[in-house]
């Protein structure tokens, strides 16, 4: 198969219960639609349940308004055994003027999964792009250290912010806990963190890479801890660990993801009030943070980024 043959287009309309505290669309609707069409795409090619293991950094680019629509363009970008790596690329529709702007872009990795979670082998396969091929050495590089990283439940520096029950309302396949579910909790961490610090309201900016290390399933209590790790003038990181507990107790490590929200006034960002000190390593990742950005600018043909 060719990627163009595996497309899929979602579109969802922009409601009042979809907005964050800026009135814009809230980025874990935002992460939570990217998933839902990735995921349809990988179960569609993958004839049964697929699970996400990579997300590749996710910059959101331009406000989405109520009203509007928000429209996913999913397509698998290559195959390997049982991996698929998929792309989404949303932009965001004015229906009453016909405008279209892009919003974000994102890489997703995936595993087809039996029912027990276990990877299983795609009977089909699909012709990589020259995207998805750079994807798929980047993918082996990034998870290389997985099982390594799974049994890292040290929280020193950080604040316990919440923690859940997972539920049946949060799985996807049998007892395993939906990606998208996941993330839309952990930008609810974030932005409670941001919104303590900046007494203002704050927008979802970006989310840095995140590989999934440890299984999360029914039962399972989902620890959330965070803390800011940089401000800069109207902006600042905030990182986000989240452990999983099993019904016997035993603590795993689900994922690490740094996350940058802006502080917004109605003229828009906003100062913030400085801190001291920092993660020294934050200047770096902002650089990079900023390379990401241009490529998917380029990718994109976005020349009217805000902010």
């Amino acid at each position: 198969m060719r990627p163009e043959d595996t497309e899929m287009e979602f579109v969802r309309v922009i409601r009042n219960s979809h907005l964050n505290s800026y009135g814009t669309l809230y980025g874990g609707w935002m992460m939570r639609w990217i998933v839902d069409a990735a995921s349809a795409v990988a179960v569609r090619l993958a004839r049964g349940p697929a699970v996400l293991g990579y997300l590749d950094d996710l910059h959101f680019l331009n406000p989405v308004y109520p009203g509007e629509l928000a429209i996913y363009r999913a397509r698998v970008e290559y195959t390997g055994k049982s991996s698929m790596g998929i792309s989404v690329k949303v932009t965001a529709e004015n229906p009453r003027t016909g405008e279209v702007r892009p919003s974000t872009f994102a890489l997703l990795a995936y595993v087809a999964v039996d029912e027990r979670g276990r990877p299983r082998r795609l009977s089909r396969s699909v012709e990589p792009s020259e995207l998805g091929s750079e994807f798929y050495k980047l993918v082996k590089e990034r998870v290389r250290d997985r099982k390594v990283l799974a049994k890292d439940v040290n929280v020193e520096g950080y604040d316990r912010i919440s923690s859940v029950t997972v539920r049946e309302e949060h799985l996807v396949y049998s007892d395993i806990m939906y990606a998208g579910n996941l993330l839309y909790l952990m930008d609810e961490v974030g932005s409670v963190v941001s919104l303590r610090y900046a007494r203002r309201p704050t927008v979802t900016a970006c989310l840095d890479r995140m590989t999934f290390y440890t299984p999360i399933r029914r039962g399972d209590m989902l620890h959330f801890y965070a803390k800011v790790t940089k401000v800069w003038r109207s902006s600042m990181e905030i990182s986000i660990k989240t452990l999983v507990e099993g019904v016997s107790g035993d603590l795993g490590h689900a994922t690490t993801s740094f996350m940058v929200f802006v502080a917004m006034g109605e003229r828009g960002p906003e100062r913030l009030p400085p801190m001291e000190g920092g993660d020294p390593e934050a200047d770096k990742r902002r650089a990079m943070r900023k390379e990401v950005l241009r490529r998917i600018r380029n990718l994109l043909g976005d020349v009217s980024v805000e902010g």
